[in-house]
């Protein structure tokens, strides 16, 4: 696994602990237009 892939899903477990999970189910499907997390790391 590369490590931007690790990094990712390090921030996505992060995020679903933060948010409830919210965030993550969002960011999974789409990274370029989700607001937010994603937007300000230019994922």
């Amino acid at each position: 696994m590369p490590v931007t892939e690790m990094i990712q899903e390090t921030i996505n477990r992060l995020l679903s602990m933060l948010d409830g999970g919210e965030l993550s189910k969002r960011l999974k499907p789409d990274r370029a237009r989700v607001g937010g997390g994603g937007a300000i790391l230019g994922w």
